[in-house]
């Protein structure tokens, strides 16, 4: 029996839903104390160092959690916003004349910048997993909002729920054309023979997932 984890937002997503895996490590670290933003030439720990009330299962020489990637509602409305930011020429003189000088706007923390940002509109995000369903509520309460630029008002959470489903499609789901990937895993032999809906990739599969120390050959769903 699975967990039907799922998340009502109130707010446009801006960038990707994250992995509700990685999402409950970041929470715990926050809980005790740890962090999980190391720097990337430091060694990684081993995957599963943060415990969170949620299975793993060893594929390809790797402890995955089980749980599936997440799975988005209808999309709204798919756009690009953008963000800017520029030093303000025309306010030097409220500068003090001995601190004028020569201000950089091409690097530096006063760097101008107008970025892109894919913003999507959906209402509701979900992801199947085997775990513990109270303790996972609990840490998830936590978490306010999610995705990124969270600090500009994306991504704001209305609701966690999580209930039970009689379903297994953590990894695989079930279909008639063959077993469909549901989330990253590392490409093996262990993998289903009939295995579709997926494309070569290389990266990570546990978290941190931006660490190079977790890259390795993955199939990921499509």
């Amino acid at each position: 029996m699975g967990l039907l984890v799922s998340c009502r937002l109130a707010s446009p997503l801006a960038g990707d839903p994250p992995y509700l895996d990685a999402l409950l490590e970041h929470l715990m670290a926050a809980i005790h104390g740890e962090s999980i933003a190391m720097r990337r030439e430091l060694p990684c720990p081993p995957p599963g160092w943060i415990h969170i009330p949620m299975t793993r299962a060893t594929i390809g020489g790797w402890s995955v959690p089980e749980c599936s990637a997440p799975v988005m509602s209808v999309v709204r409305s798919d756009r690009h916003e953008y963000y800017a930011k520029r030093f303000a020429a025309d306010e030097t003189d409220l500068v003090a004349p001995e601190q004028r000088r020569v201000i950089a706007v091409g690097n530096g923390t006063l760097k101008s910048y107008r970025l892109p940002n894919r913003v999507r509109r959906v209402e509701r995000i979900a992801w199947i997993c085997r775990g513990h369903r109270r303790p996972i509520l609990q840490l998830l309460r936590r978490a306010k909002s999610i995705g990124k630029d969270r600090s500009q008002g994306y991504g704001r959470v209305a609701e966690w729920t999580a209930e039970h489903v009689d379903c297994d499609d953590w990894w695989f789901s079930r279909h008639d054309a063959g077993s469909v990937l549901m989330r990253s895993l590392p490409a093996c032999d262990e993998l289903p023979r009939d295995l579709i809906g997926f494309r070569r990739d290389y990266g990570a599969c546990v978290g941190p997932l931006w660490h190079p120390d977790r890259y390795t050959e993955l199939v990921v769903p499509c």
